[in-house]
């Protein structure tokens, strides 16, 4: 199955979005990186966008990982056990703006080729720093969304779902193929 890589390396200044924490404090003690169910204890989290465009339809604030409801709702249809939609408050011009929500990426997978990608390993010989990327599709069967098991946060779609995001023109996410990604 061919894939397609998120990124947030937008062409133009209004598809990208810059955002802070009104209240990081709030997460103190919520392991966002987890890869683990986290709406149990999800607090309300405030962000204000500090670029002069509205917010895109994804971007990253932090270790956060925001989407709009629309672009939730083209993830559900293809893989909603794969994340969970965590809802986040998103200020810009000191007014709360549309629905937006951390995606919490619970599906994390080993699809690296190993032979043709470029990457280190950590100490525990788990993968870390991924220069570039190819991907081995015998691993990545019936699979719509997830993230490539290891240190670097490498995010991955179906065609389907790179089609359906492309379709609806939403902002804030550029869909790559695997060659095209580089750490750099």
């Amino acid at each position: 199955m061919a894939i397609k890589i998120w990124t947030h390396w937008v062409g133009s200044e209004r598809d990208f979005t810059d955002a802070d924490f009104r209240n990081a404090d709030v997460l103190d003690d919520v392991d966002v990186m987890s890869g683990r169910p986290l709406s149990h204890q999800w607090p309300t989290v405030q962000l204000d966008v500090e670029t002069r465009w509205a917010p895109a339809d994804a971007f990253r604030c932090g270790p956060l990982l925001i989407a709009s409801a629309g672009l939730v709702a083209i993830l559900k249809k293809w893989s909603e056990a794969s994340f969970e939609a965590l809802p986040v408050e998103v200020f810009f011009k000191g007014e709360v703006v549309g629905q937006y929500f951390n995606i919490n990426i619970l599906r994390s997978l080993d699809v690296l080729d190993r032979v043709r990608s470029r990457f280190t390993l950590d100490d525990d010989g788990d993968v870390d720093e991924i220069e570039s990327v190819a991907i081995d599709p015998s691993r990545v069967v019936d699979e719509h969304f997830f993230e490539i098991d290891a240190s670097e946060w490498v995010i991955c779609v179906s065609l389907e779902v790179s089609a359906e995001i492309e379709a609806a023109g939403l902002r804030g996410v550029r869909l790559i193929d695997p060659s095209e990604w580089s750490l750099y």
